[in-house]
């Protein structure tokens, strides 16, 4: 990794990353643990100028739009705060598809996308990650 890359990812997670931890509990309506793997959100020479944006693109949209999916009504909003305890967020290059985004398993939910490729499918990923979150509730 270049100084390109370590400077995009260095303004992820000094710069960026705070208010987008922000974003995704304002919209979950309680402070759920979200951990970036940073090891696997390693930018590259092709998306290094703009990390940031499709870090936000692949994994902030997509999560705050499952929680307003999930904050519609108190019932569905008391029973994520009561299972979902902690989001994982994977760089996998492999994960281009919005139908590998998200999985849920004892509490957590896990999401990979290749922070490069389909940035616009937030809304299939969202899609996915709640149904994964539903169906382990």
């Amino acid at each position: 990794m270049g100084l390109a890359e370590k400077r995009a990812l260095n303004e992820l997670q000094t710069k960026a990353w705070p208010g987008y931890l922000a974003r995704i509990q304002a919209a979950a309506s309680y402070p759920v643990e979200v951990v970036p793997n940073w090891d696997s959100l390693m930018p590259t020479e092709n998306n290094s100028a703009h990390f940031v944006e499709f870090f936000d693109r692949a994994f902030v949209k997509p999560l705050e739009l499952m929680f307003q999916e999930f904050c519609k009504d108190d019932f569905t909003k008391n029973a994520v705060r009561e299972g979902l305890k902690k989001i994982e967020i994977i760089g996998d290059a492999e994960a281009w598809s919005s139908t590998k985004f998200g999985e849920f398993k004892a509490g957590t939910l896990t999401v990979r996308h290749d922070s490069y490729t389909n940035l616009d499918d937030f809304k299939d990923r969202s899609e996915t990650a709640r149904k994964a979150v539903e169906s382990g509730l």
